[in-house]
């Protein structure tokens, strides 16, 4: 199988800021709804109504044409598309980033989260204990309806995402706008999730399959816990998934029957403080598998990994260019997101092409 080290590489050490040769369509922006489904519910004597499940889709549809399909950008659980539109220091964010390297750019927020609406009917029974919060503990329910609430805490991000060792101490290298660190605190969303999360899993995939019919086959850019999810809908619909790029999964089990779909992991920087070495290996060692399977599987690194020294004949791995290490969990909004946007791109274009 060819392999793409050396022109990765190459690649990597060669990225001019993202210009395009022409501004982008400013009248191709907006948003749509995906899944909404109308129920009714008996309770008691009382019916109610009412719509469930919506997802919001936001998109940026380019004037620009590289030929590689557009992307599909899902944020992991807890966050919403704020990620991908803008940074907190207000920089151009990867809906616009992409759109300027010709892909059209779509994100999508999750049921019950971000700017999709939230589900009425379960607030509606809350005495009924159809939502519970998840500080109380939410057990196992055999009704269909029981979600469970809950939010990102500042203290639980700043060390695992790699902004600093600890709370309000950075890396010397940090990537992330952490002066502007109340944008992102202020960003994140409270968010429901059913106590049966095959359930979340197959709404979302349902939801992502009806926009990819719309506007795929698409690129599929999976944030985190994002990735179970996207590679769902690409087990379910092939057809639509040109590939998948995770970002920061903790682990790559999720693509094992996935040959036919070429597949990018990508990691930040300080792995081993954030305790992710063990997912990183494991997703090494799934790659490997997928590349002995005949799939096409690579690995892109944005700091100093040492641990993948004696890894490089196995699997291709590339750094970004040297002094722009510091990557976070929020590559995307990083300093240098725009760039890293361009190295997925020319990912993209040596695997598609």
């Amino acid at each position: 199988m060819k392999r793409i080290f050396t022109a990765m590489a190459a690649l990597a050490l060669t990225i001019p800021p993202l210009q395009a040769n022409e501004p982008v369509s400013a009248n191709k922006f907006a948003s749509y709804m995906v899944g909404a489904e109308q129920v009714r519910i008996q309770n008691g004597e009382e019916s109610l109504r009412g719509v469930m499940n919506q997802a919001l889709v936001t998109y940026i549809e380019t004037n620009l044409n590289n030929g590689n399909g557009p992307v599909l950008m899902v944020p992991d659980v807890g966050l919403s598309t704020y990620i991908f539109a803008r940074t907190p220091d207000n920089r151009d964010g990867w809906l616009e980033g992409f759109a300027q390297l010709g892909h059209h750019a779509y994100a999508y927020d999750w049921i019950n989260t971000g700017n999709s609406p939230q589900n009425i009917l379960p607030f509606a029974l809350l005495n009924d204990g159809v939502i519970c919060y998840d500080h109380q503990g939410c057990g196992e329910s055999d009704n269909p309806l029981l979600q469970r609430v809950d939010k990102l805490q500042p203290a639980d991000i700043w060390r695992a995402w790699g902004f600093g060792p600890v709370q309000g101490e950075a890396y010397p290298d940090s990537q992330y706008p952490l002066e502007q660190v109340m944008q992102l605190y202020s960003s994140l969303p409270a968010y429901a999730t059913y106590v049966n999360n095959d359930q979340d899993l197959i709404i979302n995939a349902r939801n992502m399959i009806e926009a990819l019919e719309d506007n795929g086959p698409a690129n599929l850019i999976l944030h985190g816990a994002a990735v179970e999810t996207g590679a769902q809908v690409a087990r379910l619909r092939p057809d639509l998934v040109r590939s998948l790029v995770l970002l920061e999964p903790t682990g790559c089990e999720a693509i094992e029957p996935l040959t036919q779909v070429p597949v990018l992991a990508m990691y930040g920087d300080y792995l081993s403080q954030r305790g992710m070495t063990n997912s990183l290996q494991s997703c090494i060692d799934q790659l490997n598998a997928h590349r002995a399977s005949g799939g096409q599987a690579d690995l892109l690194t944005l700091g100093d990994v040492p641990e993948l020294q004696s890894r490089e004949e196995e699997l291709a791995a590339v750094r970004i260019p040297a002094g722009a290490s510091g990557n976070s969990h929020l590559m995307m909004q990083d300093r240098n997101n725009l760039a890293i946007a361009g190295m997925i791109s020319r990912w993209i274009d040596l695997r598609l092409n």
